[in-house]
């Protein structure tokens, strides 16, 4: 854990140093790390050893929401600012915002099962293939539409 941590750590002081932020974005940087380092914190001194799974599928499907609003956050940058957007770019920012949105239901359906919130039996629909190829096309118009 300690290896980790340091390699976290180190990975985020040099990326903070690379970046060039004014001072004031700095300080905000760090006042945030250590607010969400301690609500972190807080929360992994009362997991047990046996929560833990459930645990893990709840902080990701806060990696979900994060990524899926953080690709919102830079298209309405690039709109604010009026500039244009390349299609490198706007499929990037699709994917992270249909990625991050799938990880972020996939994990907490999984931490309700893990917790016995949601049964563990299989979800059998009777149509489940012809759902999901009109999902995933229905998928593929919008990244049309979007692009």
């Amino acid at each position: 854990n300690t290896l980790g941590q340091a390699g976290v750590f180190l990975g985020l002081a040099v990326s903070l140093i690379r970046v060039d932020l004014p001072l004031i974005q700095l300080l905000q940087v760090f006042i945030y790390l250590i607010i969400g380092g301690s609500v972190g914190f807080a929360i992994a001194n009362r997991v047990s050893p046996t929560e833990l799974p459930q645990t893990v599928a709840a902080f990701h499907s806060l990696v979900g929401i994060a990524a899926s609003l953080t690709a919102i956050g830079e298209f309405a940058r690039i709109v604010h600012y009026a500039q244009d957007m390349t299609t490198s770019t706007a499929i990037s920012l699709f994917l992270a915002t249909w990625i991050g949105g799938i990880t972020a239901t996939g994990s907490m359906i999984a931490f309700g099962k893990l917790n016995g919130n949601i049964s563990s039996a299989p979800l059998a629909l009777k149509y489940r293939d012809p759902i999901n190829i009109t999902m995933a096309a229905t998928s593929i118009g919008a990244l049309l539409l979007f692009l």
